[in-house]
């Protein structure tokens, strides 16, 4: 978006949106407001937040902006673009946009362009190199690259197309076959391949992943009915990760975050597939 001169130590950092905010929480600090509803479906990262955190709206509230008088403002550049206000913003405050990219599996440069905004590079990368760490240890006690089983990620939302496979490309899909490096079920591997980032399926084709695990997470209005009802589904039925017990349901932060929810689909993995397991 330009060049922007930031304050060294922002103190009443306002965020547009819950990516940048999930970095903030990493790197200990407090967002002063942000420019999104959490509602249900990132209720790992408002745990994470203060309880009082105001919601600027979006598009942003400018007056309400103005008001909390904020040192600096980070959103991602395509929402400036397309809201149309990032000089308005720029007024307020110095704002920064951060690249959006194509998908959500970039989260790792989001959340280093975000550390740079805020100064804290150094406090970012440590805890990266952790997590990269972590997720190759649990990929060689899986058996990558050898013997590890493969895996699919199963995304349901409501409507009558609402299903698809998430592909390394996509955030879950990038911490799942990149990160541990799990290998994809045969019948994905073709659409990986030619760069598609997701999968859309109808029940029909339930085969196309089916592999020797199953990954399934919801973000439909009701999602334990939807879930219930695939499971109960004949054609769901047939599946090896069915027929073998090795379907686990999981929660919504496998659809899109950064380190923190990153981490908890590693939690998952050591509990789901590896609980009780030798190292």
């Amino acid at each position: 978006m330009g060049d922007t001169e930031v304050p060294v130590e922002p103190q009443r950092v306002v965020v547009l949106h819950q990516s940048i905010a999930e970095v903030m929480v990493v790197l200990g600090v407090e967002p002063l407001a942000i420019g999104t509803d959490l509602g249900e479906a990132y209720p790992y990262l408002e745990q994470r937040l203060p309880e009082d955190i105001e919601n600027v709206g979006e598009p942003p509230n400018l007056e309400a902006l103005l008001a909390l008088e904020p040192d600096l403002i980070i959103g991602f550049d395509n929402l400036f673009e397309a809201q149309e206000n990032y000089a308005e913003l720029s007024q307020i405050a110095p704002t920064v946009g951060i690249r959006h990219g194509a998908t959500s599996a970039e989260w790792k440069r989001t959340g280093r362009e975000v550390a740079e905004a805020l100064g804290k590079t150094e406090e970012f990368e440590p805890q990266l190199t952790a997590y990269e760490a972590r997720a190759t240890e649990i990929g060689r006690r899986l058996g990558v690259p050898d013997s590890a089983p493969t895996a699919a990620i199963m995304l349901t939302w409501d409507g009558t197309a609402g299903m698809r496979f998430d592909l390394p490309r996509i955030f879950s899909g990038s911490v799942l076959y990149e990160d541990v490096g799990v290998p994809l079920p045969e019948g994905l591997r073709e659409t990986a391949a030619a760069g598609e980032w997701e999968l859309i399926i109808s029940r029909e084709r339930f085969d196309q992943g089916d592999g020797d695990k199953l990954f399934l997470y919801s973000q439909s209005s009701n999602p334990e009915q939807l879930i219930e009802e695939i499971r109960e589904d004949p054609l769901f039925q047939i599946l090896k990760a069915v027929e073998s017990g090795n379907v686990y349901t999981v929660e919504s932060y496998w659809f899109n975050g950064g380190l923190v929810a990153a981490n908890l689909i590693l939690d998952d993995l050591e509990q789901l597939l590896l609980e009780g397991k030798d190292a």
